[in-house]
């Protein structure tokens, strides 16, 4: 957001909308404004309906959608479709899955609508199959038990975590620039990157630089001079004015490292992940050389 609207623009955007989750998406500060003037004493507003990303269900979206329906004065989601495709035959145009849904104020039941099957999506007349399901519509838009309520066990603290938020592309390279870079597949700061479509698909075969041990630029610089150089040209210039002072001083480092996933895994030979697909829920053993960025570990 920073680097698409400008600093300004985002700073008066979040001084507009104090009561938004600092994660969300742009999007979601439409919905946001939305719900709030369903919801407004006097408003004339009976219903709003928005077309988003299916991100929409990820956790800090999904936040804003859960703070409206939880609300003393609640808002429904009385209709639904939570990942839908998006394509056109013509050249170009976007190919996205999206979401879309319908709120209402008050305590309502609502209609899901899932997509069980697509054909021709790429063309100007796609065929698409639902599944309807009447209910209560949660804020993951799901009809059943409200998982997204859930608390914490503590019989599973340390047991889980999730993996590392690179928070750059300049981490994230080929095998052939990780050669250019000097590494192999001994080089201690080289790992293979794997998040959830290089489970649920074709892994890309990308890796990631990871230099978090280096607590100076000085001395990345002096031992890993190509790497250095190379972050140096591809995240430095995203970090320098950034308005985290941590990420500003230790560029060279993923925005969250996470150090309790790296803290269990670096001691086992393998270990495993979850990725929770709108249809699934798959489990995989990985080794323990693998980075897991944005998976359940």
């Amino acid at each position: 957001m920073r680097s698409a609207l400008g600093q300004p623009y985002l700073d008066a955007l979040k001084t507009a909308h104090p009561d938004m989750e600092s994660s969300a998406d742009f999007v979601l500060y439409w919905w946001n404004h939305a719900a709030d003037l369903l919801t407004r004493k006097g408003s004339v507003l009976r219903r709003f309906g928005l077309v988003t990303t299916n991100s929409i269900t990820q956790v800090f979206n999904r936040k804003v959608v859960e703070r409206h329906v939880r609300a003393k004065k609640p808002i429904s989601l009385v209709w639904a479709i939570p990942d839908h495709p998006w394509r056109d035959a013509a050249q170009g145009t976007a190919a996205v899955r999206i979401a879309m849904v319908v709120a209402e104020a008050g305590t309502k039941d609502g209609l899901l609508r899932e997509v069980v099957h697509e054909t021709d999506v790429d063309s100007s007349s796609p065929v698409i199959q639902f599944r309807d399901t009447r209910g209560h519509i949660n804020a993951d838009l799901t009809v059943r038990v409200d998982v997204t309520s859930a608390t914490s066990l503590l019989s599973n603290d340390g047991l889980a975590s999730m993996g590392p938020a690179l928070g750059g592309r300049g981490f994230v390279i080929k095998k052939q620039e990780a050669k250019h870079l000097g590494g192999d597949a001994h080089s201690p700061w080289l790992k293979t990157l794997t998040a959830g479509r290089d489970i649920t698909g074709h892994h890309r075969g990308r890796y990631a630089i990871d230099v978090r041990v280096y607590t100076s630029d000085d001395d990345l610089r002096r031992e890993l001079p190509a790497v250095y150089q190379h972050l140096k040209a591809t995240v430095f210039p995203k970090r320098v004015d950034n308005n985290d002072l941590r990420l500003r001083q230790f560029w060279w480092r993923f925005r969250r490292s996470n150090e309790v996933y790296f803290g269990v895994v670096e001691r086992l030979s393998r270990f495993i992940a979850t990725v929770e697909t709108t249809k699934h829920r798959i489990f995989v053993f990985v080794g323990a050389n693998e980075l897991l960025a944005a998976c359940r570990t």
